[in-house]
């Protein structure tokens, strides 16, 4: 069990000997890496309280996210790469930081973005949530389809259109490139303006 909760970590990297992989979990309190969390092989089991990341997510092995709300929060560019789908899946989701780009088609129940950061979706990819959508900053679909997937209501909330920011000179990509509906269960809301 590893208790990151006092003092914070800089890389975290699992992996196991020769590459055998292994299983590690955190304790249930907050964790945080103010740089790279890497999964080389083996799972990681989150904490179910917060996971703090300040640089670069990489799961070549299993994550497995116990609950918890990931956020990543860091002041330069992030990158959240390999499998995030399936058994790899997030719970909660928050952007925090200056910029985070997604590497490949992921999936989350609540997806929410803070007002000065910017989430950019998987080039022509997939981004499923199967809870709520909250866009308090600024969402570039890259070409994506973002998938509402859950089976109780949901509703997506925030800023969701595209829309120009005179003082920068340049249209602000807030909006959803393609967005599909596959919730059948329940009533998918769209709480503000939306734009595809």
């Amino acid at each position: 069990i590893i208790n990151g909760s006092s003092t914070p970590f800089y890389n975290i990297e699992f992996t196991g000997l020769n590459g055998s992989g292994g299983g590690w979990k955190f304790a249930t309190s907050s964790a945080t890496s103010t740089n790279h969390f890497l999964i080389s092989s083996g799972i990681a089991t989150s904490t179910s309280a917060y996971l703090y990341i300040g640089g670069n997510f990489l799961n070549s092995g299993g994550f497995i996210h116990n609950s918890a709300t990931t956020t990543f929060n860091g002041t330069t560019t992030q990158s959240i790469l390999g499998l995030l789908t399936g058994t790899s899946t997030f719970n909660n989701l928050e952007f925090r930081g200056a910029t985070t780009t997604f590497g490949a088609n992921a999936s989350s129940t609540n997806f929410r973005i803070s007002p000065n950061a910017t989430t950019t979706a998987p080039a022509s990819g997939i981004l499923s949530i199967s809870g709520n959508f909250f866009n308090n900053g600024s969402f570039n679909s890259n070409l994506s389809t973002t998938t509402f997937n859950g089976t109780a209501s949901q509703f997506a909330t925030g800023t969701l259109v595209t829309k120009f920011d005179s003082a920068a000179n340049q249209l602000l990509n807030t909006g959803f490139y393609n967005v599909e509906i596959t919730n059948n269960s329940a009533t998918t809301t769209f709480a503000a303006a939306a734009s595809t």
